[in-house]
């Protein structure tokens, strides 16, 4: 699949199916992402995370066949440019990232298979605060990429006597925390949060 195919999409209307049918037929498509946009159709958070795919696959150039790449690396060592790597602030949000999808993806796939509502529940929890830490890195990203530097890190403020969004703001920390996912110091921050929450719980 072209680049141009995938261009051409970006300045249409971009229409979800044929979006999905564009990239499972790029050798690059992650399998776990297609999955993920084959069972749940178009959304908000379906519906970015293509856009972001294809926009990716259509600049990337298709990796060439073993003799042409070697002759093209020869001809052009002395002069190609080594590849950047990924910013030490970005790299992590990106890999976590991709582990949040990948998680979300096996869930959905198991939901119908768990045993009991319980499971069922806990996996759906689990699969909503994915896509919303996720779109969390999509903005915390577009910001950088708009003003040099990640956004500030705001902990989240719920009143005292907000019993219920307490509870929600406790389950979403846990969730994060359990999961292993973000760096050490967000970890640290997610804990201290936690504290927090569980004393205005349990005055």
């Amino acid at each position: 699949m072209s680049a141009i195919a995938f261009q051409a999409w970006l300045d249409s209307e971009q229409d979800f199916p044929q979006g999905v049918q564009l990239y499972a037929q790029h050798p690059e498509a992650r399998p776990a992402l297609l999955a993920l946009f084959e069972r749940s159709g178009p959304g908000p958070f379906t519906s970015k995370q293509l856009v972001q795919e294809i926009e990716r696959l259509a600049v990337e150039q298709p990796t060439p066949a073993p003799v042409a790449a070697a002759a093209n690396a020869a001809a052009t060592a002395p002069t190609s440019p080594a590849s950047p790597e990924q910013p030490a602030d970005v790299a992590p949000l990106a890999a976590e990232k991709l582990h949040l999808f990948k998680e979300a993806s096996n869930l959905h796939g198991t939901l119908r298979h768990l045993a009991t509502d319980e499971e069922r529940f806990k996996a759906a929890c689990t699969i909503k605060a994915n896509f919303r830490r996720s779109d969390e890195i999509f903005d915390a990203l577009s910001y950088r990429e708009k003003h040099g530097a990640l956004p500030p890190v705001v902990e989240s403020v719920i009143a005292d006597d907000d019993h219920a969004g307490l509870l929600k703001r406790r389950n979403t920390l846990r969730t994060y925390i359990s999961s292993q996912r973000g760096t050490n110091e967000k970890r640290a921050a997610w804990q201290a949060e936690l504290a927090k929450v569980e004393r205005k719980l349990n005055p």
